[in-house]
């Protein structure tokens, strides 16, 4: 198994009290009705190789979300990265990480 990203994975994110998870280590097909994440999903993939979440979506343009409120928008969601490096499995997580208890839902 070669070096690189495996799985992209969504725990309560944009999908409430859903796990997403998609395997991008080698070919891929996703289908599925609409409104079920599937791009939502494929967007994190350049996260990963090092585009800034502000890229990936720009808070107000045309009333959309930032990346946290998207992703991550209780306390519980996760975005998840599993992928391979010195021949290990690893993972790298993004977690919203909010101080104010009223804010939490």
């Amino acid at each position: 198994m070669a070096n690189g990203l495996k799985r992209v994975i969504l725990i309560d994110s944009c999908l409430t009290g859903m796990i997403s998870e998609v395997s991008v280590d080698g070919h891929t097909v996703i289908n599925g009705d609409n409104g079920k994440g599937k791009t939502s999903l494929l967007r994190l993939v350049p996260i990963f190789y090092g585009a800034r979440p502000s890229d990936l979506l720009k808070k107000g343009d045309g009333g959309t979300l930032g990346f946290t409120e998207f992703y991550l928008p209780r306390q519980g969601s996760y975005v998840v990265f599993e992928y391979k490096a010195h021949d290990q499995l690893k993972m790298a997580v993004f977690i919203a990480v909010n101080n104010d208890p009223s804010k939490h839902r």
